[in-house]
């Protein structure tokens, strides 16, 4: 598939409904030495849309952010990213993919409303793989 980032950022929200009362399973970060960027790795439970539903519609889905330039993460007893109540929003500003995970705004206006977040990580590119479900945020993986 040979989209640029904006097409590959909306193809992937509506494969997976906008991530919508989805929930984080795992997030891994890793920062190495030789490398100039870190990588996020997480695992999300959600649901597909009801037209490309198998079975009962929940999916694992293993996504990996490369090149994150920038990041944020607030997790407390009074506000917490783990369900995404709100979705997922993904912008694209200047080249940098933001993923929103904690929502400011239903519909962002502009590069401010995704740094308001308790919860984005911003990179250069992205992939996804759809797993099983699993509610251990880790499974065998399997083309679906």
């Amino acid at each position: 598939m040979n989209l640029d980032q904006r097409e590959r950022a909306q193809h992937f929200l509506e494969q997976f409904n906008h991530c919508y009362d989805g929930i984080v399973r795992r997030i891994q970060f890793r920062f190495a030495p030789a490398e100039p960027f870190g990588r996020a790795y997480l695992t999300l439970s959600v649901q597909r849309p009801i037209n490309r539903r198998i079975k009962n519609g929940w999916v694992n889905v293993r996504l990996a952010i490369r090149e994150v330039e920038e990041l944020a993460l607030r997790e407390s007893p009074q506000e917490s990213f783990r369900v995404l109540s709100s979705g997922l929003q993904i912008g694209v500003f200047n080249g940098l993919l933001f993923f929103d995970f904690a929502p400011y705004s239903v519909s962002p206006r502009g590069l401010e409303d995704f740094r308001r977040s308790g919860c984005f990580i911003a990179g250069r590119s992205f992939s996804w793989k759809v797993e099983e479900y699993s509610d251990e945020g880790h499974t065998k993986s399997k083309r679906v």
